[in-house]
């Protein structure tokens, strides 16, 4: 990645009160950037490899399709009513088979609401990254 466009990214998103992190990979000593949005969605990176300002918003796309996926999968989960016995290891077996399924619905309603919120807050720092395209073009 290129210098101008490393300080692009970091001042324009300090503006926008992103919180930027520079450290070094303890394995390598690379420096490599953690770019943190106010509702905690990450953008990493290190000056030494191929990424572009594209292709961090490609990343950030590929986490909103992560999210939609798991949405689909917990939708036909309740829709199923199919349930994940993980979710309660030692405690199902003093449970009635509606608490386990009322417990596992909770659960997965949860969850779909949070994949929810993040697929809008990843969206956010899609378009301040786009912003940011749009002025290194």
């Amino acid at each position: 990645m290129k210098p101008s466009i490393i300080k692009l990214i970091t001042t324009a998103l300090s503006e926008k009160e992103y919180k930027i992190h520079k450290g070094k990979n303890n394995w390598d000593g690379k420096v490599n950037y953690v770019i943190t949005h106010k509702d905690g969605i990450t953008i990493r990176f290190e000056p030494s490899d191929n990424k572009t300002i594209q292709s961090l918003i490609n990343e950030q796309y590929y986490m909103i399709n992560h999210f939609e996926n798991e949405i689909a999968k917990h939708e036909k989960m309740i829709e199923d009513e199919l349930v994940d016995m993980h979710l309660f290891q030692y405690s199902h077996s003093k449970m009635t088979l509606n608490e386990i399924w009322n417990k596992a619905k909770e659960e997965y309603d949860q969850t779909i609401q949070g994949h929810t919120q993040s697929i809008k807050k990843t969206k956010e720092v899609i378009v301040d990254l786009q912003e940011l395209l749009a002025l290194a073009t």
